[in-house]
């Protein structure tokens, strides 16, 4: 746990000093719109927004696409189980033709 911390606070401290060192660079960003003036690191944080905004929906994505085909997997395993179960089975003590 502190070292969790200790990690926390060192990355905080160089996201701050990155920060402070970039304030006066300055872009312009064209995003159907030219916005003149653009700390770079505004530009930074949010491209990098909108980066983790396409991931959460894509792996929500992929994740539901993951759930429908194993859905539609065991449903068709079931079907294939069934009819294994009842071409091969199995006698057991309490049927009349077991022989043990």
């Amino acid at each position: 746990m502190p070292v969790r911390l200790i990690f926390t606070i060192i990355l905080m401290v160089l996201v701050a000093c990155f920060t402070g060192f970039n304030l006066t660079n300055k872009c312009d960003v064209w995003l159907f719109n030219t916005f003149k003036d653009v700390p770079v690191v505004v530009t930074i944080l949010i491209s990098f927004i909108a980066g983790v905004v396409v991931a959460l929906f894509s792996s929500l994505i992929a994740r539901t696409r993951n759930a429908e085909s194993k859905s539609d997997s065991l449903k068709k395993a079931g079907r294939k189980g069934k009819e294994k179960n009842i071409s091969t089975q199995i006698p057991t003590s309490s049927d009349p033709d077991y022989k043990g």
